[in-house]
């Protein structure tokens, strides 16, 4: 599992986990961090390949916004 400092919280690789051995949980701060559960895990690698702070996918950065 990636360190928290490069988690999103977003969980894609929850959503991706075709056994569901991952599950999002909160930390003691609030923040959203992944979870796996080793005996269900296949070690597909499927959840390294969409994590955005795994690959240096970055998510997309508002630089201005408008309300209409």
């Amino acid at each position: 599992m990636r360190p928290k400092d490069t988690c999103y919280g977003c969980g894609a690789c929850e959503y991706i986990c075709k056994h569901g051995a991952i599950s999002m949980h909160n930390d003691n701060e609030g923040f959203t961090y992944p979870s796996i559960n080793k005996e269900l895990c296949i070690s597909c690698g499927l959840c390294k390949t969409i994590c955005p702070g795994n690959n240096g996918n970055h998510p997309i950065q508002t630089f201005a916004g408008r309300i209409i």
